[in-house]
């Protein structure tokens, strides 16, 4: 996608990105609910991959049920995902870190 590198703070109550078109706004956006949530608004992981990349890495540091969790997102070029969850002091991969995900009862919506 557009976004090479990017660090946000979004502690605050009200985050507002703005930016020109094409710029990168729903990357980050896309790429919180990728790490948050088993939905995507493309049915291709390809579509997440800056063009050129053989892959993309998402890091996501949170506070969830007034827990701190770490979420470590990795896509591959075709079908290829991981999952790495650190949640109270254990590591969580792949379908574990979902269940424990998916126990949060998130929801996301993308149109």
């Amino acid at each position: 996608m557009s976004i090479s590198e990017v660090e946000l703070d979004l502690s605050g109550s009200i985050t507002l990105i703005s930016g020109p078109s094409a710029s990168g706004k729903s990357t980050i956006v896309d790429a919180i609910a990728l790490c948050l949530s088993p939905y995507k608004r493309s049915s291709s992981y390809q579509d997440y991959v800056k063009q050129g990349a053989t892959s993309a890495y998402i890091e996501l540091d949170a506070i969830i049920q007034d827990e701190p969790i770490k979420i470590e997102y990795t896509i591959g070029l075709g079908s290829t995902s991981s999952t790495i969850l650190h949640y109270k002091g254990t590591e969580y991969k792949n379908r574990d870190a979902e269940k424990i995900l998916a126990s949060f009862n998130l929801k996301y919506y993308a149109d």
